[in-house]
Order: structure tokens, then sequence, then C-alpha cells
């Protein structure tokens, strides 16, 4: 099995430097190369580490031909969304290349013909503004799909990662957790495998999962307490015969675990975090359920913030054609070209009401720029005989739903689907919280259970296409558009026409899927501010000099969000439509 590893390691990206960045990635490295991994290490103890160094270092192991690929990142990480990191570089300060666009990478590794690639990335994945698009360091190649991708992340979306240990052996705390469990699994991680005629004993990405997941919390508290909010998220997709580490019988066939610390004492009183997660990702793939295990979930307040939701989509209603609803800000301005917005007005539980009348003898989907008093603001579409609610904290928007209005052909229909108002609150905190995923070994209907509900609310369609594309499934992201635009309301999300053409295979006709629509497409941007880490300058379908220049004024969240001077570069760009 031809193995290989790049190890990348930065203490020194930020003013704020980190202990153990680099000691870590020699550490991961000594570990892979016992593994029998061809392995590089970029370290920035002597030298710059540098995008086009490991895009070189990647290349020659595609070029080589590999059965796995590891790629091991230490260093300060940020992310203006869950799933929108990016690694900085040795000179990510003063070059905005010289940094790591993780969701860009995932998408050409699975075009690398590599059978396996994982991601592990001891990072911090705080929400930070930063203009940042970030490099892929994965070349542009078509050597065939298949490829399967576990992603380690060292936390969850919007918090930070901690070192442990002094110099000169301070590393993360991940991946001191991480390397003491491969070194000395637990039995139950090991599995078997036939192997050249013998079985050999093998740790997967599968079962490192929960363990990882519950163990990096309960480590990082014993270390100090206010760690314990560090929860570990792996994404996997492989299972056996695919694994992640090799055991070996022969204690000297491996190196020394790095540090002297124990691995994590045993709390049971203390509520587990990633149990609250996975009770929520259970809850979406079974939303009929009335009365799922929700226990740790309701301890860790997901149940409130779900109820909160269900309440709000009611609220926002009120008697009205077309409209927008916003809570949490004053909406002081809304600019569309196909629509005039009237002075908001107090409704229900704090919401602005503001009214849409078409300005054109035909009503058509639309960019809205919100502005909000106070500063900020954001984009959104405007979905004719529907009501947009908008949620809006500390000047970020944390969520957007859309209810047929009250005079709607579709409201009938949507008052006689109760369990669409559960959903959609379900999948919005889930995907607040980085858990609305699609495991690779699911149906092609897993997202499909959402689908029919598009009519009602378009941005299910939003959340099913970013989790199709996360697990590369671009076909049913192509089917999903299609889906959206032959039925009402004939309106598509600017992100799901943008995800079907994103498929980074050599080939793969962006320009027809640009091209053959036949619905409005809204709003001129990507909803999502995952999104904007998928437009880039290699893109030039859907790039456009207007999202560069907006890229530049996002603010952290999961929904598009906008300082005031990007507010007032998107009213600017109303005329200049990207899929014009």
């Amino acid at each position: 099995m031809r193995r290989a590893a790049i190890c990348v390691g930065v203490d020194k990206a930020l003013p704020d430097r980190l202990r153990g960045a680099a000691a870590g990635a020699r550490q991961f490295a000594r570990w892979a190369e016992a593994q029998g991994c061809q392995t590089v290490v970029f370290a920035d103890e002597t030298d710059h580490v540098t995008a086009a160094a490991i895009f070189k270092a990647i290349d020659k192991v595609l070029e080589r031909g590999a059965d796995q690929l590891i790629v091991y990142f230490a260093g300060h990480g940020v992310a203006t969304s869950p799933y929108g990191e990016k690694w900085l570089l040795s000179e990510a300060l003063h070059n905005e290349n010289e940094c790591v666009n993780l969701r860009r990478c995932f998408d050409f590794a699975r075009r690398s013909g590599v059978p396996h690639v994982v991601f592990v990335s001891d990072c911090c994945r705080t929400n930070q503004a930063n203009d940042l698009q970030g490099s892929n360091v994965f070349p542009r190649t078509d050597r065939g799909g298949g490829t399967e991708i576990d992603v380690f992340y060292a936390t969850r979306p919007g918090d930070p990662a901690y070192e442990v240990g002094g110099a000169p052996e301070a590393m993360g705390i991940f991946t001191h957790v991480l390397l003491q469990t491969v070194l000395r699994p637990d039995p139950s991680l090991i599995d078997t495998i036939e192997d050249g005629g013998s079985r050999r004993a093998v740790v997967t990405s599968r079962k490192l999962k929960p363990y990882l997941e519950e163990n990096v919390p309960l480590f990082a508290g014993d270390v100090d307490i206010k760690l314990s909010r560090q929860v570990a998220e792996l994404l996997v997709q492989t299972a056996l015969p695919k694994f992640f580490a090799r055991v070996f019988d022969s204690p000297g066939a491996q190196p020394e675990p790095p540090l002297p610390l124990p691995l994590p004492s045993r709390h049971p009183e203390r509520p587990r975090f990633h149990e609250a997660l996975d009770q929520l990702s259970a809850a979406v793939r079974n939303y009929h359920d009335p009365d799922p295990p929700f226990d740790a979930a309701r301890a860790f307040g997901f149940e409130q913030e779900i109820n909160n939701l269900i309440s709000a989509q009611q609220e926002a209603l009120f008697d009205v054609e077309t409209g927008i609803s916003v809570r949490g800000a004053v909406p002081t301005r809304v600019t569309a070209r196909y629509w005039d917005a009237t002075t908001p007005v107090m409704g229900a539980s704090h919401f602005q009401h503001v009214r849409l009348q078409s300005n054109d003898w035909k009503e058509h989907a639309d960019t809205a720029v919100l502005d909000f008093a106070g500063g900020g603001g954001t984009a959104i579409a405007v979905v004719p005989q529907h009501i947009c609610a908008v949620i809006v904290q500390d000047g970020r928007v944390v969520s957007v739903q859309y209810v047929p209005s009250p005079s709607s052909a579709l409201h009938d229909a949507y008052r006689e689907a109760p369990q669409i108002d559960r959903l959609r609150a379900l999948v919005a905190v889930a995907a607040r919280n980085g858990r609305f995923v699609i495991p690779a070994e699911d149906t092609p209907e897993a997202a499909g259970r959402i689908r029919p509900n598009t009519a009602f609310d378009p941005t299910l369609g939003i959340y099913a296409a970013y989790a199709y594309a996360s697990v590369g499934r671009f076909a049913d992201v192509e089917r999903l558009l299609g889906l959206m635009r032959e039925e009402p309301p004939f309106f598509v999300p600017f992100d799901v026409l943008m995800l079907a053409g994103s498929n980074p295979a050599e080939g793969a006709d962006r320009r027809a899927i640009f091209y053959d629509y036949d619905a409005a497409v809204a709003p001129n941007g990507p909803m999502f501010t995952e999104g904007w880490a998928v437009l880039d300058e290699h893109n030039p379908v859907w790039q456009r000099d207007v999202h560069a220049r907006l890229r530049r004024h996002l603010t952290p969240s999961l929904w598009t969000s906008f300082t005031s001077a990007g507010v007032s570069a998107a009213v600017d760009a109303l005329g200049a439509v990207a899929t014009a």
C-alpha cells in the first residue's frame, strides 16, 4: 500500500505566535514515517512555509500515485463560516494567497485519483473577519473520481483550539490526543484486515470519530476546565478496508507517545457536548420522530434554539403578498431592482415588517440589500409570494427562512405540512453547529427528505446543496437544481446554481449548467458565507468583480453578512447581476 503524508506546522503566521505547531508537525511526521508513509515536512522554525511548496509536494505525490494521502496542518486558522476555514501560512498577513482555502482543497482532492485522502486540521476555527481568499494546494487534475475524504478538525466551527505543554515539547491538544490514541490504541478501536495474505491490525477513521470527539474535550478539561469546550469534529466517509493507522505489535516499531501526559480521566457527571451534537444530527435524519433521544442536546440548549426558530417562523408572517420580516435589527433601507420597499412597521415579537411591491409588469425573484441601523447588513433573495424571515444577532445574520405568504397558492399546503417547521428549525440549528452533513454511505434520498419542501422554503435547497457538495455528490446537486427550477416558486438560489457547476472534474461542463436554466436566480451572490470560499478566480463562470469587492467586507456568520462598507458596495452592484 502506497501511503504519503504532507505535514505542515506554522508557529509564526500571526504576532501571537504559537509554541507547538511546528513541533506538532514534526511529531506527526515521525508517526507517519513509522507507518510507512513517504513524508514531507514543512515547519517554520528555520524558513517560511509557502503555498507553492505545499502544492509541489502534493503534485509529486499524485504523479507518483498513492493509495492514501494524509495532509496535516498545525498553526493558526480562521473562518468566516462553518467549513469556510483557511490555514494561515508564514506570509498570510502580507499575501492573501499564502493561506490554504480548505474548502477548495476538498473539491480538488476528490479528483486526485487517490482513493483515500485525510485532512488533519489542528487549528482554530474561530469566526474572524478577513478578506483572505486563499489558495488551493491540490493540482487541477482528473485522475478519476471515487476519492473518499476524511476530515479531522481539532475543534467545532467557531471555536478555538488549544496547545498543551511547554516548549520544546508543546503541541496542539488535538494532535496530542490523536497520537496518544493511535500509538497506544484502546482495544475497542482495533480492527483487522487482510493484507497480502496475512492479518493486519488497524485503526479506522470511523472508529476514531466517536473516540476523539469524546476524549478531546475530556483531556482538554483535565488540562484546564476552561478548555473543555474544545470538541473535536471528524467528518468520515471511509470504512474498512480503508484505515487511518496500522497497529504494531513491537513497541520499537513506532515512536514513543509525544508527551508523558495521560489520556483523559472519565468524568461521568460532565455533560458530553459531542453526544448533544450527535443527537442533533440524528434528529434531522429522523425528523418525523416525535420523541427522539434528545437529553444531551436539551442540556446544551439546542431544544430551546429549535423552539425559538419554530416560533419565529410563525411570528414573521403578516398580511402581504411579498415581504421581509427582520428581528434583531432595524432595516433602515431595503434596495432591490424590481421591488419597492415600504418603511418598516413593528409587528409581533419585535419583527420589523417590510412590504415589497413589484415595480415591473412581471414579479421577478430578485436581490434585496438590507442596511441595518447601527451598521452592517446583508443581501437576500426576494421570492415572490413569500415572506423572508431574517434573524440578526450582534449585527450578524444567524437565520434566513422563507414562508409562503397568506395569499400564496402554496400557503394552504404549507399549513397542512406541520413537520416543515420543525424540519427547518432542526436543519438551521444543525448547520449553525456544523452538524448538517450527509454521510457518504447514505442513499441518494438522504437529503431528499427535505427536497419536497423546497417549494415552501428555498433555503432548505441551499442546505441540501451544501451537504451534497461537501461529500462530492455534485450530480445530486444538479438534480436538486432541476427540481427547484421546474417547480413553484420557479426560483433557484445562487448558491445551488453555483454548487451544481462547481464540480472540479476536468471537463465538467460548468458553462452548460450556467446557461441552461429557465428559472430566476437570486440573489447575485452566495447567501451562505461558506459559498464565498467556492467563488474564486479559477472559476470564472461564477466569479465576478463584484464578488471580489464584496468578499473584503464579509463578517463572520453562517449567512452572508456585510460591514456597512459592504452594504454600500452591494447596493452599487445591484445593476451588475452576477448571472447576467
